[in-house]
């Protein structure tokens, strides 16, 4: 199952961690493939945006993603990335049940 965890902070999105393998299908995993592409399409548009990698965290993996953001975080344009990302997480999560789980975390601290 992959897990998608979006981290807000003051009711902003703030960053996401994403682990974890689907197995849907051995030959053409669909939902591994939504996922990853709605996660790296959010993470190169935020670089898109001017927003380098000294403003935020990038660790990747096969099968895992985690992004932080440290400056920009209320811009409109970050904001609005996070929630179309989150939109389609939601469309693969209402089809996929079994093969993705969506959480959304309010943290008190710099600690994710």
């Amino acid at each position: 199952m992959i897990t998608v965890e979006v981290f807000t902070k003051n009711n902003l999105y703030i960053g996401l961690k994403s682990k974890g393998h689907a197995y849907f299908s051995d030959k053409e995993d669909i939902v591994c493939a939504g996922v990853s592409t709605l996660t790296q399409t959010l993470y190169f548009y935020i670089k898109s945006l001017g927003i380098s990698d000294k403003d935020m965290c990038v660790k990747q993996n096969k099968g895992y993603l985690y992004l932080r953001l440290f400056k920009h975080i209320e811009k409109q344009s970050v904001q609005s990335g996070f929630s179309y990302m989150i939109t389609g997480l939601k469309l693969l999560e209402a089809d996929y049940s079994k093969y993705i789980k969506l959480k959304i975390t309010e943290v008190r601290d710099d600690k994710v």
